[in-house]
Parts: structure tokens; C-alpha cells; sequence
């Protein structure tokens, strides 16, 4: 079941998909609009390295590209799925990471995912947290490592930072991920 931030489920899937083979359950909407228009449908099955999801977080981007925002980038046919963020185990590995490019694809139960999109999944965070940090977490950690120099032991003054970030830099320095 997918659950939306207030706890409503948004769908539970049919055990039609389970028993298909090369399908998968995934978050899917068939028109731009609100949450109302997510449902879970099948899916095909990803190729190539594939990461079995355990979470995945959404973002202002995914609501931007649900609701049809950005639809010049992105051209084709509904349904399209969503989510970029993830965290699950690949190769007996527990990574996490973001996938690149304008369609979402992570609100799955796999997802195919490219050697620069996954990283490990550092041990001090579970499956929840490390899908939550990514974009955000990503966006904090180069602020604060490629260009404000921060090393491992240094102590960050944060000013004037957004709220997400703001919040992921603290508790990346307070875990010193």
C-alpha cells in the first residue's frame, strides 16, 4: 500500500500484478492533477541493475511534475509513475540515491538505477531516513563539502539556509555522515 503524509492510502494493489510475470506494483498517475489522481497499477519490470525499493521519499518536484509543470520536458504517454528518491538493497548491498532526469520512477517495488545514482547507505540510517535525505541531503552535503570546504571533524556556522536543507545539514553534521 502507498500512504499519503496524512496516512491515507492512496491504493492496494490487486494480486492480479503478483501473479504476472515481468510486472511490478508502482505509484502511477494516467493524468497531470492531485494527489487524487496516484493509483497503483502494474509496471514493468526494470532492466539492468535493479534496486529492490524498501523506500522512497517524495519531493516539491514530484508534485510540480504531477501536476503538469514541467510537461515541456518531458514528452509521451500516461501512465507515468513517480518518486525520485529511494533506498533498498542491490546486490545484497543497502545503498541509496536519487535518480536522474525528468521521470520519476522510485514509488515502485524495483527500480533500475545507473552506477552514479546510488551510493551505500551509510549504517547509522535506516531504509526511511537515507530515501529521505537524498535530494535535499544531496543539496546540503555539496553546499557544505564541495563548496564551503567542510571536512569531516569541522563544526558549520548555517545561516540563511532553506528548512529542508537547513535540517539535513544538522543532522548529517549530528550522525557526521
Amino acid at each position: 500500500r502507498l500512504h499519503h503524509g496524512d496516512g491515507g492510502v492512496v491504493g492496494a494493489p490487486g494480486r492480479l500484478a503478483e501473479a504476472l510475470v515481468g510486472l511490478m506494483r508502482a505509484a502511477l498517475y494516467d493524468r497531470f492533477g492531485g494527489p487524487d489522481v496516484l493509483r497503483i497499477g502494474e509496471a514493468s519490470e526494470p532492466r539492468g541493475a535493479v534496486v529492490e525499493v524498501v523506500a522512497a521519499a517524495l519531493n516539491p518536484k514530484d508534485v510540480l511534475m504531477r501536476k503538469g509543470k514541467f510537461s515541456f520536458f518531458v514528452r509521451g504517454a500516461f501512465p507515468r509513475s513517480c518518486g525520485y528518491d529511494f533506498a533498498g538493497t542491490l546486490a545484497g548491498r543497502d545503498v541509496f540515491g536519487m535518480v536522474n532526469g525528468m521521470l520519476g520512477r522510485t514509488c515502485a517495488e524495483r527500480v533500475a538505477v545507473e552506477p552514479d545514482e546510488h551510493f551505500d547507505k551509510p549504517a547509522a540510517l535506516d531504509f526511511a531516513e537515507a530515501a529521505s535525505l537524498t535530494l535535499a541531503g544531496q543539496t546540503a552535503l555539496q553546499a557544505l563539502r564541495d563548496d564551503g570546504g567542510l571536512r569531516r571533524r569541522d563544526e558549520p556556522c548555517l545561516l540563511g539556509v532553506r528548512e529542508a536543507v537547513e535540517a539535513d545539514e544538522r543532522e548529517l553534521e549530528r550522525r557526521r555522515v
